[in-house]
């Protein structure tokens, strides 16, 4: 009985109360990330660059699906260097590559450097896609699955 009355009525000691403070803070720090903070995906693709009519363009071959996006965005990266871009034309064949369909796009840049402005020359480029909240990228990835 004595043992019973001990254990009930004990106080909690000082680092207990600090432990269940900082796990407090922690999940408040991590629920106000998830919706504030943002995300910036990408795409990555590996292009041909082709002059044209004096012009130089990218080749791209797009995923189907992603044309659309691709074709309402305006900037692109080079070498972690930001142009702005316009599409050219959209080929209307499809190309079948790993088990999925894909177009290509031709995209004219504004102001290309140089040392990029070769006929034939690859390079890899990103595409910036939207900037969303993390908590909207996590429900579309749920919904994906």
């Amino acid at each position: 009985m004595l043992d019973s009355y001990i254990i009930l009525h004990r106080k909690t000691k000082c680092i207990i109360k600090v432990f269940i403070l900082n796990f407090y803070l922690i999940v408040f720090l991590v629920i106000w990330g998830i919706n504030t903070l943002n995300y910036q995906s990408f795409f990555q693709f590996h292009t041909l660059i082709l002059k044209e009519n004096s012009f130089y363009y990218l080749e791209v071959l797009i995923p189907v699906k992603e044309v659309n996006q691709i074709a309402n965005q305006n900037k692109i990266l080079i070498d972690t260097k930001e142009y702005t871009y316009h599409v050219y034309k959209i080929d209307s064949k499809l190309v079948y590559q790993n088990k999925q369909n894909y177009q290509k796009v031709y995209l004219k840049i504004d102001n290309l450097e140089e040392k990029y402005q070769m006929n034939g020359y690859q390079v890899d480029v990103k595409i910036l896609k939207k900037d969303q909240k993390i908590v909207d990228y996590i429900k579309s990835k749920k919904e994906e699955k």
